[in-house]
């Protein structure tokens, strides 16, 4: 799974596919640390070419207990976060 949402970086280039890497628990106060890695393009990703940008977010503690805790997938309810974010408004599942 990933994210598809156009984005364009200051140089002008843009890039669309955004891939979490799995949620790291702080135990400390139980947030949660993702890297979102960025792609010029699905294809780019499938052919391991090196991510354009790297995005570091926190997700605050008690974030998975407000989001559909029936999902059993850690990446799911990462995702579902994400796309609540201003950077992430309209972006689809890939």
């Amino acid at each position: 799974m990933a994210l598809q949402k156009t984005c364009t970086l200051a140089s002008g280039a843009s890039y669309n596919y955004h891939k979490a890497e799995f949620p790291r628990i702080c135990a400390g106060d139980k947030s949660a640390r993702v890297v979102v890695k960025c792609y010029v393009d699905a294809a780019a990703r499938l052919a391991e070419k090196k991510e354009v940008l790297n995005k570091v977010y926190t997700v605050p503690a008690g974030t998975f207990s407000q989001l559909n805790l029936a999902q059993t997938d850690a990446r799911d309810l990462v995702y579902t976060y994400l796309k609540t974010l201003p950077e992430y408004s309209g972006a689809t599942d890939v």
